[in-house]
């Protein structure tokens, strides 16, 4: 949500004692073209509201990319284990099972995909395992990966909390608004 606000002085003159009564309200132009009229509060609530919808995107993205890791590491440790049950003079094209991954295609997008050859997985994962290589050298090619894989989704965890965090402070935050606005009007309904 982006907006544009003018600042606009309403007045009115209480009849009983000729006061005048005096706030600020701000006509605000939302992106799409649509104008509202709000008052402070009001506007502090949405931009406040539409900062914490932001962060509910970002934590729903963040746990979908810890979503897809989780995935990888399970397809590669499942590798790893048959790998380590075959013989040595099986080889690698003959693990065969049913793996959803998520890799990068050739244009640097990250796509899902579900194989059921071991080779394929590997090699769409990045992971040396050529044919001629021996088990051992493909079982530390895995490895390192899944080192890497688990470092990753270590990052996205703390990632994840401290925009969790934020989030929270926002709703937060509309909250206070709120409460503080209910005081004032008590205050006033109490006053008249």
């Amino acid at each position: 949500m982006t907006f544009d606000t003018d600042a606009i002085t309403l007045s009115l003159r209480n009849a009983q004692t000729g006061k005048a009564l005096t706030a600020n309200v701000y006509e605000v132009t939302f992106n799409d073209g649509a104008t509202r009229t709000m008052s402070i509060a009001q506007l502090v609530m949405a931009i406040c509201l539409e900062r914490a919808t932001e962060m509910e995107a970002d934590v729903v993205d963040i746990m979908e990319q810890m979503a897809r890791v989780t995935a990888n590491i399970e397809a590669i440790s499942d590798i790893e284990k048959r790998l380590l049950e075959l013989g040595d003079g099986d080889s690698l094209s003959t693990i065969e099972g049913q793996w959803s991954i998520a890799y990068e295609d050739e244009n640097g997008n990250v796509v899902e995909g579900t194989f059921t050859n071991a080779q394929a997985v590997l090699n769409m994962l990045g992971i040396a395992a050529a044919p001629s290589m021996t088990s051992d050298a493909i079982i530390d090619n895995i490895e390192s990966k899944l080192d890497e894989l688990n470092t990753t989704s270590q990052e996205q965890m703390i990632t994840l909390q401290s925009q969790t965090n934020k989030r929270d402070q926002s709703y937060e935050l509309i909250s206070n608004v709120v409460k503080s606005l209910y005081t004032v009007m008590t205050g006033i309904s109490n006053n008249v």
